[in-house]
């Protein structure tokens, strides 16, 4: 069911094919892309509503790789889930992460993350 970022509700019928194809994560149902700010609002509205407390849009993101990393999840590949041009971004933004957490990481990284080795599609956050 497609979502009206501006009301924060769901709406009826069927998402536009156009959708898949700009390459857009978020976008109005003919494919113009939404003022960035649309989604941050519509983010704050859905968490309150879920009785979530007040947290930025970019917070999961940062949680999700701060998890990973802490889990022993290789940069290259935190680095590919997020997104990211280069493993040296993700080396600046959280190398304090990698330094504090090196004494306490496991020896191996969990099973779950070394699928993404095997093929070349990853998803990104």
């Amino acid at each position: 069911m497609p979502f009206d970022p501006d009301s924060g509700a769901t709406t009826s019928g069927p998402a536009s094919p156009i959708i898949a194809t700009v390459g857009l994560v978020f976008s109005h149902v003919d494919g113009r892309p939404l003022v960035p700010s649309t989604i941050s609002k519509a983010f704050v509205r859905l968490s309150a509503a879920a009785g979530v407390r007040r947290i930025r849009l970019l917070d999961p993101r940062h949680g999700s790789a701060s998890l990973m990393l802490a889990a022993g999840v290789p940069v290259e590949i935190v680095s590919k889930r997020l997104g990211q041009a280069s493993i040296a971004i993700t080396m600046d933004i959280y190398s304090h992460l990698l330094e504090a957490s090196a004494a306490t990481r496991p020896r191996r990284p969990p099973p779950w993350c070394l699928a993404d080795l095997a093929g070349p599609t990853v998803p990104t956050f």
